[in-house]
């Protein structure tokens, strides 16, 4: 269950059923963070060091105590974060640290916007300074590969229309790749 803040709550049916959440993101932290090798009849490769993906894993509980806040896509309770990667076809996980996209060092790189609604299952809009040029914006699934998404400047910023994009998490990134966002559509 989402909840109007963004927060995931991960119930279970237990004992009958054992229930896990993955919440994989790419990660922000890379200049690029796209499979080295994502084509038809080849073995996946998406390593980055062994950091390719960040996945906070959360169990199921009856009470849906267990949470992850999919605004942030930094927090949760009750999880553990892993970094997975791909190496020839074979996902390998190992024990990891939450998202963190404002690393000392990378000046003003990564910088997270506040974007509404989310969930959105129409319209998201991008509060800001609308002077990147269109076509200077991407948006990527959560399998890290771009989508084609309709941009619009409106009085206030951008708005992406997100009317044909399939139900998941995305990310959007513009400003060479200074200000991002992450957003979920639900219709």
């Amino acid at each position: 269950m989402i909840d109007e803040n963004g927060i995931a709550r991960v119930f279970v049916e237990y004992p009958d059923y054992e229930e896990i959440a993955y919440f994989i993101s790419p990660n922000c932290e890379l200049d690029n963070p796209e499979p080295k090798v994502c084509e038809p009849g080849l073995p996946l490769e998406w390593n980055h060091a062994g950091e390719a993906l960040k996945v906070y894993v959360v169990q199921g509980t009856p009470d849906g105590s267990f949470t992850f806040d999919l605004v942030q896509w930094q927090t949760g309770e009750g999880g553990k974060w892993m970094n997975v990667h791909v190496v020839d076809g074979m996902l390998s996980q190992a024990e990891g640290v939450s998202l963190s996209c404002e690393v000392a060092g990378m000046n003003h790189y990564r910088r997270p916007v506040p974007v509404h609604p989310i969930p959105t299952s129409d319209r998201l809009l991008i509060p800001g300074d609308a002077s990147a040029p269109l076509s200077a914006v991407s948006v990527w699934n959560a399998s890290g590969q771009t989508t084609e998404v309709p941009i619009s400047v409106t009085d206030h910023g951008l708005a992406l229309d997100c009317t044909a994009l399939p139900e998941g998490i995305y990310q959007i990134r513009w400003a060479d790749g200074a200000c991002f966002a992450r957003f979920m559509v639900m219709h």
